[in-house]
């Protein structure tokens, strides 16, 4: 985090200085800025209970979502070549959370925490991050409601995630349809307000949230023995077997919370959702995660487009890591050679304006050169960058 504002702050020209939080109008501003005096209190109270591991994990938890979320969410904003408001506030906000930081984990990590202090302070602050006081909590910078949305969208994206690696989904290859099925209406408002983010995070066209599972998966039922175990006694076996008969629709309305009343030889009886053990089988080209209320999952069918799509993302992946390798800054233009086999030029061809555009490719041509090899899809390819 430190490294990637430094870069920019420096290509900018930044100079520190203040937005304040009623004045934010990004919320991805006011979410990090409500995490880092979530961030305060809780370190404050671990070290006053000399709790040093709460005061650790309550840290790396924060850099985590720093990093994988507040700085990824808005790289854009920092790329920018105008100065507007927006970019001012993303500076602003991240100098602010950096400098919290640096303050919060000091008693930890001195020595790196003095470093990045003295790098970015002003001549008007402390001459040691262990001569300033320990920060302020604002309890007027605490949003409980945008951290729970935030909290709901990071966890779907990190099923997504999940779902994609266990299945074999390379990120980069773009998908049809990502389907989030969440049981609580609220929540699923929540989800919608962020479907955007979610698509750009999943790298899928379409995201479908709904109130139940029908259209991912069939369900199966055995009864849960532990459950029902001490209401039926010697009669469990005999309502196990009926149960095991549940069609997929009856499980599904169990799930969403209505009672099935079951006769059997001496009496009835009511089940629940707890009174089973449901097993969720994927409809054809559909791949499906569950953890608790929330079910997430892909239509793995690649068309022709989004194959050549995936292609073009793993071309600019390439360059830019040429780009690393020959220690141009970030703001170098280019110019590129590139030749490849099988849909290497094909994707080149398809997806031009997106490949230079990720790259700040000035001109990019399909012709052979005598640049670096590599292999993309299977696909061997040469790729020569020069700097414009």
């Amino acid at each position: 985090a430190y490294s990637f504002f430094v870069t920019y702050a420096n290509i900018d020209g930044y100079e520190p200085s203040k937005t304040d939080y009623k004045d934010l109008k990004n919320p991805l501003d006011k979410w990090i800025i409500s995490a880092t005096n979530r961030l305060v209190y809780e370190v404050g109270n671990a070290f006053d209970s000399y709790d040093v591991q709460g005061a650790c994990n309550a840290l790396t938890s924060f850099v985590d979502d720093l990093n994988n979320w507040y700085i990824r969410r808005s790289r854009r904003r920092f790329w920018r070549s105008e100065n507007d408001g927006d970019k001012k506030a993303a500076y602003d906000t991240l100098y602010k959370v950096l400098m919290t930081v640096m303050q919060v984990a000091c008693p930890l990590i001195p020595f790196v925490t003095e470093e990045i202090y003295q790098n970015l302070k002003t001549d008007d602050m402390p001459q040691s991050i262990h001569l300033t006081s320990w920060p302020e909590y604002k309890a007027e910078e605490r949003d409980s409601e945008l951290e729970k949305e935030m909290s709901l969208v990071m966890k779907a994206i990190a099923m997504g995630r999940a779902l994609r690696s266990s299945s074999n989904l390379k990120i980069r290859q773009p998908l049809s349809s990502f389907f989030i099925v969440d049981r609580t209406a609220e929540d699923r408002v929540i989800l919608e307000r962020n479907v955007d983010i979610i698509k750009e995070e999943l790298n899928v066209k379409s995201v479908h949230i709904e109130g139940d599972e029908s259209g991912l998966v069939t369900y199966s039922a055995k009864a849960n023995f532990k459950a029902l175990g001490s209401r039926l006694g010697k009669n469990m076996k005999e309502v196990a077997s009926i149960i095991q008969t549940f069609s997929s629709d009856e499980i599904a309305r169990i799930l969403d919370g209505e009672a099935k009343t079951i006769e059997y030889s001496a009496g009835s009886i009511e089940i629940t959702g707890p009174d089973l053990a449901v097993n969720r089988s994927e409809r054809e080209n559909v791949k499906v995660l569950n953890e608790g209320n929330l079910t997430v999952g892909y239509d793995t069918n690649v068309t022709e487009e989004l194959l050549l799509e995936g292609i073009a993302r793993d071309i600019v992946r390439l360059i830019q890591s040429e780009r690393k390798e020959s220690g141009f800054e970030v703001s170098d233009h280019i110019s590129v050679q590139i030749k490849g086999e099988g849909r290497i030029d094909d994707a080149v061809k398809a997806f031009s304006d997106y490949i230079s555009n990720e790259t700040l490719a000035d001109s990019l041509r399909i012709e052979d050169n005598d640049g670096k090899s590599g292999e993309i899809a299977e696909c061997k390819v040469t790729l020569k960058i020069e700097k414009v």
